[in-house]
């Protein structure tokens, strides 16, 4: 499983490309995303649903690690 955003972005089935195909948005969505190292919070769902039909490893504790991780390494200052 990956543990960041911008690795579950590049890791997924296709790529950004699917990833964009699969939410229903843009490529410049998705790579804006991955460049983030951030899916907003009202993708998850939406995430969560494409992950299970990609059978993807992804589950509703896995975001919240991955903001998680986000929030500290921001505040210390670090990539996440």
């Amino acid at each position: 499983m990956a543990k960041s955003f911008r690795k579950l972005i590049i890791e997924w089935p296709g790529g950004r490309p699917g990833f964009a195909r699969d939410l229903g948005i843009s490529y410049e969505g998705a790579r804006a995303m991955s460049d983030r190292n951030s899916i907003n919070a009202s993708h998850w769902a939406e995430v969560l649903k494409q992950a299970r039909r990609r059978r993807v490893p992804l589950t509703p504790e896995d975001l919240l690690r991955m903001s998680r991780a986000r929030r500290q390494a921001a505040r210390s200052g670090v990539a996440a």
